[in-house]
């Protein structure tokens, strides 16, 4: 496991495997986003969360009950605040060794204690494009300029696209507290063929999306200049 500070304020986790990475990010991600109310902003254990998540895939009685969860995730962002409080509260527990590794890797970086700042997690062997997707969640959380901007975009898609995209976040497991989040890092960095499969027989508005990538890679090549 390694720490790089990808963007201002932007650490990127990254380890070599997927297993390696959901199992280091899962309770601290589960906490700031879960999708179930007794897990999100509250202590819970693995075994709690493990039995949460395989019974809730076999709910609907079409899939069997199953933890999938260190196969389901590419990559995972956690913005400096939850990172925080997620810390403050399951450091009073049991810990894996790999979450404080992961604990220890971010205080050693900031040295000093502050919310302005950003996890993002990868891992070596996944999609080089995950890194795009989860440092659109940090500019959204670090940069009002960026989140005005992209907001504004989403804010003018067809609302029957909109719904769309909220259905398609509910069922691969995310909670629409995060929904616009989640859309803007989904159709500003997806490949089109892979944004094409979210929607379901209405009309892709293309032309918005091509905005939001256009606006994104443009905000993307600004943080380079910056850095050189």
């Amino acid at each position: 496991m390694k720490i790089t500070e990808v963007s201002d304020g932007v650490f990127n986790i990254e380890t070599v495997t997927q297993y390696d990475l959901t199992s280091t990010f899962m309770r601290v991600q589960e906490f700031y986003e879960s999708p179930f109310k007794e897990i999100r902003g509250h202590f819970f254990t693995h075994e709690q969360y493990m039995d949460i998540h395989a019974h809730s895939s076999a709910r609907s009685g079409t899939e069997e009950i199953k933890f999938s969860y260190l196969e389901d995730w590419a990559g995972f962002n956690v913005p400096g605040n939850a990172f925080n409080r997620w810390v403050k509260l399951f450091s009073k527990h049991e810990l894996w060794d790999k979450e404080r590794e992961l604990i220890t890797l971010v205080q050693d970086k900031l040295k000093k204690r502050t919310n302005k700042f950003y996890i993002i997690g990868t891992y070596s062997e996944g999609e080089a494009r995950v890194i795009d997707h989860e440092l659109s969640h940090a500019w959204f959380y670090l940069d009002s300029k960026y989140k005005r901007t992209m907001l504004k975009l989403i804010r003018s898609l067809p609302k029957a696209a909109t719904n769309q995209l909220k259905q398609y976040l509910q069922k691969d497991g995310y909670d629409l507290i995060v929904a616009e989040d989640e859309i803007i890092a989904y159709l500003s960095t997806n490949p089109m063929t892979r944004t094409a499969k979210m929607f379901d027989e209405i009309d892709v508005p293309w032309g918005k999306i091509l905005d939001l990538q256009t606006k994104f890679d443009e905000y993307k090549q600004e943080k380079i200049d910056e850095a050189d």
